[in-house]
């Protein structure tokens, strides 16, 4: 029978070990960006999603505008297209995007408005501004976005608020408030946002055919 191991040597075994142990600094447990990234389980929402068209092709047709309109931002916050963007898109400061979306949907109006209501609105349809800041200019962004991103930016009159237009039979949402944010959820993996959502009409296909030459 081998004899058992002695209560100082068994102590001194730990004290090794626990003097060999690397422990974390306090800056580096307050630092995000050196936090390891973890798969997390996705935040839980009470809010509906807004509602779009069931139409497989018109949804592929809006994915493919927002992220060309993703990319347009990401360039031009890179300052790569100075005098190059349409001066209608920056005629009137701070009304970018709706110059944006009258260039693409020019029979989309504003003046002429459904019901407003509190809603998470998908990202893969939703146009925003993302020209002035995004992911990397954010101090910690998990924070953020789980702020940005939260039910409650749906209630008139918060801190931070965002309103979205909707055109319903297109299934295309843009951001008239909280422009900046749709970006930056995107980078951070987001699938919605909340916002009160307004309804919009869109004029049917027969109304927008071409009237034929005599």
């Amino acid at each position: 029978m081998q004899p058992a191991a002695s209560p100082d040597s068994s102590t001194a075994t730990v004290e090794q070990e626990l003097a060999s142990t690397s422990l974390p600094t306090v800056d580096e447990l307050l630092d995000e960006s050196a936090a390891p990234e973890e798969s997390m389980p996705p935040p839980r929402y009470r809010l509906p999603q807004a509602a779009v068209p069931p139409n497989i092709m018109l949804q592929s047709a809006v994915i493919r505008l927002v992220e060309q309109k993703e990319q347009i931002d990401q360039i031009a916050r890179n300052g790569l297209l100075a005098g190059l963007l349409p001066p209608e898109w920056s005629a009137s400061p701070g009304n970018e995007l709706r110059a944006f979306v009258a260039s693409v949907v020019p029979f989309a109006s504003d003046n002429v408005r459904g019901e407003t209501i509190a809603a998470r609105v998908p990202l893969k349809f939703l146009l925003g501004h993302s020209q002035r800041w995004g992911k990397p200019d954010v101090a910690e962004p998990n924070s953020l976005s789980a702020f940005l991103a939260s039910d409650e930016r749906a209630n008139s009159g918060v801190s931070d608020h965002a309103e979205v237009m909707l055109l319903s039979p297109l299934g295309l949402a843009w951001a008239h408030s909280g422009r900046s944010r749709v970006g930056f959820l995107r980078a951070m993996g987001l699938e919605s946002m909340a916002a009160r959502v307004t309804a919009l009409p869109y004029p049917a296909p027969e109304q927008l055919a071409l009237p034929s030459q005599q």
